[in-house]
């Protein structure tokens, strides 16, 4: 393989061709070598605004004949298997937006055929890269919390539209958009995986999850607490761990960090940390990681396994809400 990385791009909506492609332009091993959408006035007008050589109105199409070294894709939710299987069988390695899947199952299909085609798949869970959220992992383990007991989160936005408000079979639904980002940071942040999930969804009337709310329960009875909803004027994005002492708190988009501590001199008094870092930096620096591992053949830094345990904890918390009780998983899965 190549020091320049060659990507195709199947998805040229506003999440791929805003975020996306201007993040992969700042990775210096990258070459964008095709775009891929049905639309063709916008398939158009993204090669022409970014001077891309190819683009196709049908992902087999390129996938056959472009010579290219891995596929990134940001398609709606019920679009992504398919798409991912073609670019797998073609032994094109994998950057996919979250959720990755609809389900737990079908994540499970991306990564077994990955493994058998030996091709790498990497979750585009972004949020990981936030300059805020980074440095309240560093922050954790330095301990300023000691011993984790409690985990309040909550994440939303206002009303969605077009095919996010599908009905939740279909992809649509709060807990498939950004429930799935604030669960990642959770299983991020404390390093485990939860023995059990109760959750409760309230309906909109045309069939997707609206508002939510689920708790998470970790080994050394560590308690996650999530809310969500659709209905939040003004976005809501906040991650607060408490601990034996003290208690860190990070916001999004904002990086506002908050922390309180008895176990660093630091931040025995209340602190405020506003960190420097926007959107742009965040998807760059996720872009640049992805390309570096195609590059150098390591290891993909959110692999697909990841993906399927965030999936796993959604199936969860809909089917805690069908059964009305809390959903036991097997064992612990920090591992796996």
């Amino acid at each position: 393989m190549t020091d320049i990385i060659k990507l195709g791009l199947i998805g040229c909506g506003s999440h791929g061709c805003g975020n996306l492609l201007p993040a992969i332009n700042t990775a210096q091993n990258a070459h964008i070598a095709a775009c891929v959408d049905i639309d063709e006035s916008k398939v158009k007008r993204t090669v022409a605004d970014l001077g891309i050589e190819n683009y196709y109105l049908d992902y087999n199409e390129m996938l056959r004949e472009i010579p290219i070294d891995a596929v990134v894709i940001a398609l709606p939710h019920a679009e992504i298997l398919a798409a991912a299987m073609a670019s797998i069988n073609a032994g094109k390695h994998l950057f996919i937006d979250k959720p990755m899947a609809l389900n737990a199952a079908d994540g499970q299909t991306i990564v077994d055929a990955a493994k058998d085609k030996q091709v790498k798949v990497m979750v585009g869970y972004c949020q990981r890269y936030a300059a805020g959220r980074m440095l309240m992992k560093q922050l954790l383990a330095k301990g300023v919390v000691g011993d984790i007991d409690l985990v309040i989160a909550g994440k939303g936005s206002g009303p969605l539209g077009g095919w996010l408000v599908a009905p939740s079979e279909q992809g649509g639904g709060q807990l498939l958009f950004l429930g799935v980002h604030i669960t990642d940071q959770i299983l991020w942040l404390l390093n485990d995986y939860p023995l059990s999930v109760t959750g409760e969804i309230q309906w909109h009337e045309k069939g997707y999850d609206e508002t939510s709310s689920y708790i998470m329960r970790f080994p050394d009875d560590i308690v996650a607490s999530v809310s969500l909803s659709m209905n939040t004027a003004g976005g809501l994005d906040f991650i607060e761990i408490f601990g034996s002492a003290g208690r860190i708190r990070a916001d999004w988009p904002s990086n506002i960090v908050q922390v309180r501590t008895n176990a660093v001199e630091e931040y025995r008094h209340p602190a405020t940390i506003m960190v420097s870092g926007d959107n742009s930096m965040m998807y760059g620096a996720q872009m640049r990681a992805f390309v570096e591992a195609v590059r150098t053949k390591s290891d993909m830094p959110i692999p697909g396994e990841d993906g399927v345990k965030v999936l796993r904890i959604i199936d969860a918390v809909f089917e805690s809400n069908r059964l009305k009780r809390p959903v036991n998983f097997m064992k612990n899965t920090k591992n796996r």
